[in-house]
């Protein structure tokens, strides 16, 4: 009878159990991240580059001068043959440590990576995507270097870089003069070192260009912008007060000494040039100001004759 009773208690039961040992808290914090989310490489801005005929030279000595960990992407758009392939990211990878690669469809820009436009499209920029496009009119005339400028502008804004290298005719000049309304940076080669000036001499004379310089020079200039608290803003609190908080003092300085009346401008387009123009990133507006007041005061009494 005893025999019988242990046996339905041990059915009863069950199997003994197994203890599991708990990964420590930090070990389980360690195995939710997957190993390619740690420390995802922030995009500071996209730099659109335009070349033609001559261009190679160019990129060779921007690409040379310039630093691999800038924290921004390159994107290099020429004009190609349609037809034949194209050499460029085998030729620019040879000056700089960058990863070089020709663009595929929908391919997200990475930080401190150089891409090419491939032969035979158009290429355009969404969302921080780089998206190809089959030219409408394959035969017509092409202005690939416009029309990925004015899509960086519609989509970065003031983290748009725009360069006109060397090159024959007008393309670029309208891409440009997008990047310079839109609040962002627009670069030309000086003309006395391209070998085609086509390009840079017309962005120039229409006035879309912020500087001109060599090429080897623009990678410097690019850093110096990017370090700035305007293209900074939406990385955390600003370096320095709001420039909302004094814009009517400014209009009414500029309106009392310079006879000069931006009440009828849109606030947000006075608001980022006046901070585009405040200078380096610590610079208060209290000090702009001073500055501002000190310099329209030189400015000569408009004649009233």
């Amino acid at each position: 009878m005893k025999r019988r009773i242990r046996r339905r208690n041990h059915a009863k039961a069950g199997p003994p159990t197994r203890q599991v040992r708990r990964p420590s808290p930090s070990t389980r914090a360690v195995r939710r991240i997957p190993p390619a989310r740690r420390g995802p490489e922030v995009c500071r801005a996209v730099i659109g580059i335009g070349a033609s005929a001559g261009g190679f030279d160019a990129l060779r000595r921007l690409f040379s001068a310039a630093r691999s960990d800038s924290g921004a992407a390159f994107v290099v758009v020429e004009h190609l043959d349609p037809v034949q392939k194209s050499l460029a990211a085998e030729v620019i990878g040879r000056y700089t440590p960058m990863p070089v690669v020709q663009v595929v469809s929908d391919m997200p820009v990475k930080a401190n990576h150089v891409y090419v436009i491939p032969p035979g499209k158009y290429l355009s920029i969404g969302g921080g995507t780089l998206r190809l496009i089959a030219p409408v009119e394959p035969g017509g005339i092409r202005m690939p270097i416009d029309l990925f400028l004015r899509a960086l502008a519609a989509d970065s804004e003031e983290r748009a870089v725009g360069i006109v290298l060397s090159g024959t005719g007008t393309d670029g000049t309208l891409g440009l003069k997008a990047i310079k309304v839109a609040g962002g940076m627009s670069i030309a080669q000086e003309p006395g070192t391209a070998q085609h000036d086509g390009m840079p001499g017309s962005a120039i004379a229409a006035g879309a260009v912020d500087q001109v310089l060599p090429p080897e020079r623009m990678a410097e200039a690019v850093l110096t912008f990017l370090g700035h608290s305007y293209t900074r803003r939406a990385d955390g609190p600003r370096a320095v007060e709001r420039v909302s908080d004094h814009l009517n003092d400014v209009i009414a300085i500029l309106r009392e000494r310079a006879r000069f009346d931006f009440r009828s401008y849109k606030t947000s387009t006075l608001e980022r040039r006046i901070h585009r123009r405040m200078g380096g990133p610590a610079q208060p507006v209290e000090e702009s100001k001073r500055r501002s007041r000190s310099r329209v005061a030189a400015v000569p009494e408009p004649r009233r004759d």
